[in-house]
């Protein structure tokens, strides 16, 4: 969330507007899961730096990570939300972080549950 709010104010992110109102139709109102909006975009804004995984990677340190990332998710792209706290934790030496990278979108719906599993259970019994 703080890669996307520190891009929905760049002019030229129209494509993370339109994103950001795209989950706010589908999360937020009366059916939504969260009912107050502008609570929850006052908190990421206010406190962006607390929940930006970048900035607070050394708190990650002492944690055994698994990433499952897909190389064609349109969404959280790693380029821009995988690879820098990838990259931040490599510079800090972090100790135990495994890598699933799939070419799989967001949902990783092309990919069956049994093939997730078998990663999250696999790394599960190897750590």
């Amino acid at each position: 969330m703080s890669y996307l709010i520190r891009e929905y104010f760049n002019p030229a992110r129209t494509d993370i507007r339109r994103f950001a109102q795209t989950a706010k139709d589908a999360l937020w109102g009366e059916d939504g899961l969260i009912e107050d909006f502008e609570a929850f975009f006052n908190d990421i804004l206010w406190n962006n730096y607390k929940y930006d995984h970048v900035a607070q990677a050394e708190k990650l340190l002492d944690k055994k990570i698994l990433f499952i990332a897909g190389l064609n998710d349109q969404t959280s792209i790693i380029e821009q939300e995988f690879l820098p706290l990838y990259r931040r934790l490599m510079e800090l030496n972090h100790p135990d972080i495994t890598v699933e990278m799939t070419q799989s979108d967001h949902s990783f719906r092309d990919i069956t549950n049994e093939v997730k599993a078998k990663m999250i259970i696999d790394w599960i019994q190897n750590n």
